[in-house]
């Protein structure tokens, strides 16, 4: 990567965020070049987007006259929120042996939960871990989808039910 000192031109910063893929070379109307960031290029993707039905894909080109798949988009740039961990282990444990009795599953619980005393968990993993569980123990087969941002603990949420 170039350091600072090779910035004095604007050829070498283009080049090199080419490079680093951080931009994208554009069609344009005219003879000019130009840009776009990897987002940007995203949301004009997403804002092109068709569906297409049956009746679209038996003419020529039917899928220029669909819908568009995303009527309407935003950007919002606030702080990022996480979800409240207040539950410690002991407790944790206390919670989940009053949705099972299952030894393994305490005992896999007792060792995917950290001991560290800073360590707390989250209300929405403990749903998860007692959806699942009880799904496994009644047979019925019951779909866990598990949200929440980059960070957040989903691999926690659904590694204790699994193993």
């Amino acid at each position: 990567m170039l350091g600072f000192d090779e910035f004095y031109e604007s050829d070498p910063v283009i080049k090199e965020m080419l490079d680093e893929k951080l931009i994208v070379e554009a069609q344009s109307n005219n003879e000019s070049r130009v840009f776009r960031s990897r987002m940007s290029e995203t949301v004009r993707l997403l804002q092109r987007l068709r569906q297409v039905f049956p009746k679209h894909a038996k003419r020529s080109n039917g899928w220029l006259s669909a819908p568009s798949l995303v009527a309407d988009f935003r950007f919002q740039r606030r702080q990022r929120k996480y979800p409240k961990r207040d539950i410690d282990k002991p407790k944790a444990l206390e919670i989940i042996n009053s949705f099972t009795k299952n030894a393994q599953l305490i005992t896999a619980a007792k060792a995917l939960i950290p001991s560290d005393t800073n360590f707390k968990i989250s209300g929405f993993q403990l749903r998860s871990f007692e959806r699942i569980i009880r799904s496994i123990e009644e047979g019925k087969a019951r779909g866990t989808i598990v949200c929440a941002g980059t960070g957040s603990g989903k691999t926690l949420a659904f590694a204790v039910p699994v193993i």
